[in-house]
């Protein structure tokens, strides 16, 4: 059966830990697998083996696959005075993305990754707005709060407007422009 391509997509809050002794100041982290989580790596491309999780009971019939995916943030706070250490990645979740077993195509993993491709471009969009802001006091955590939930609320738009454009990855002609758009913005910062 050739399903229409609708993806569960859903961002996940904020996560913001507060954890002593992280490696850098807006440091990116290498491509990390776990059994549970993938974080975004250009030279990783989700594979149908990275689709875990159970199709949930409320799943439409012509619901093909999910992906579930997030912009994360961790933040140690450090000395008075000194600037918090912030790391900002994204996150594929490998317990919750989930594909039906007869939907297993390159065009619909095709869209999945494009869905994990946006939500990096809207991560490395966040990381940029917070190298231009000196973190320091205690209200940092709101200051991080605050720009996550707008980085957040503009990563939203393109997504739907990506699942409708490309008819939820059916209409090939239109995954393509899209693949390439998210490639030629991802490349741009």
């Amino acid at each position: 059966m050739r399903y229409p391509v609708r993806v569960g997509l859903r961002s996940f809050v904020l996560l913001v830990y507060l954890c002593i002794g992280l490696p850098s100041v807006y440091a990116a982290y290498d491509v990390t697998t776990t059994h549970s989580q993938i974080t975004w790596d250009h030279h990783h491309k989700l594979s149908w083996d990275d689709f875990k999780g159970a199709i949930p009971p409320d799943a439409v019939d012509n619901m093909a696959a999910a992906t579930y995916c997030g912009i994360g943030i961790d933040a140690a706070q450090v000395e008075p005075g000194k600037t918090p250490v912030v790391n900002v990645y994204n996150t594929f979740y490998i317990t919750r993305s989930w594909v039906r077993p007869d939907a297993h195509n390159s065009e619909i993993l095709e869209h999945e990754q494009g869905h994990f491709d946006l939500c990096e471009l809207y991560t490395r969009k966040l990381k940029k707005q917070l190298q231009g802001i000196l973190l320091q006091g205690a209200d940092f955590k709101l200051v991080l709060k605050n720009l996550y939930e707008q980085v957040n609320a503009e990563y939203e738009i393109p997504q739907q407007v990506y699942e409708a454009q490309t008819s939820h990855g059916m209409n090939i002609r239109e995954q393509k422009k899209w693949d390439n758009r998210i490639a030629t913005e991802l490349a741009a910062i």
